[in-house]
């Protein structure tokens, strides 16, 4: 009797549906180990899990990533600087930064002396294509786009761009992976800035909710949490 009613309701589990969480999908750059990604995905799947939701990440070059999600075929971009919206109407900012940053110039040379950005105005600049931050502050220098940071290091590396462009952390990173030798970022950094996560407007009901977890975990010091491990995992690694 026993065997039958357990057998009778394990029938009856099985019939009843599972309901799995809805999945937000998010566009991002196509270099997916270095920190600021890291930093950004986990921060953001932090918050949807919070709010009952699952994240997946698609990996994407620059302006496609943001063409993805301005036509809504992805749920918004995992993180970007501010002001993309001008470019890309149909997303929309949450107010509170993912994480913030420094924009440094890298060079192997060390007769090059970079103090801000007008200093790069003599050598040929190599960026990550779609950083828009980026290519507003070289507009009408010499450059050369890339889709990734590590082609990048490796012109930078073999003398066929003069300076590199990107954020510290995932310069640092890259040239450490790369193994790399005699690259360093300048100082003082080109320019302090944040980033921001963004989302499709079809999703504008969700932005207060967003908002408000990600200013809680800010508060609470999750997010601080979250950068020091992931810097710390970077240096484990050097």
């Amino acid at each position: 009797m026993i065997r039958l009613l357990s057998l009778a309701l394990l029938l009856v589990l099985s019939v009843i549906p599972i309901h799995a969480r809805d999945i937000m999908i998010f566009s991002t750059y196509p270099d997916a180990d270095t920190p600021n990604i890291v930093l950004a995905r986990t921060v953001m799947t932090e918050v949807y899990n919070r709010l009952g939701f699952d994240v997946e990440i698609r990996y994407l070059p620059g302006y496609r990533m943001f063409r993805t999600a301005n036509n809504g075929d992805v749920d918004g971009v995992l993180f970007s600087v501010a002001d993309i919206e001008t470019s890309y109407p149909n997303l929309i900012p949450i107010p509170t930064p993912v994480f913030s940053s420094q924009m440094c110039a890298f060079t192997k040379e060390k007769s090059i002396i970079i103090n801000n950005w007008d200093s790069l105005q003599n050598y040929q600049i190599g960026y990550v294509r779609g950083f828009s931050l980026v290519e507003k502050r070289i507009e009408n220098m010499r450059t050369e786009a890339l889709d990734e940071q590590e082609n990048m290091m490796r012109m930078l590396a073999s003398g066929r761009i003069d300076v590199a462009v990107d954020t510290f952390l995932t310069g640092v990173f890259t040239i450490q992976k790369l193994g790399l030798q005699g690259i360093k970022a300048t100082h003082p950094p080109l320019e302090y800035f944040s980033s921001f996560h963004y989302l499709h407007k079809k999703h504008a009901d969700m932005i207060p909710k967003v908002e408000q977890m990600l200013s809680n975990m800010e508060k609470e010091g999750a997010i601080q949490a979250i950068r020091n491990r992931v810097i710390k995992k970077m240096l484990d690694e050097k």
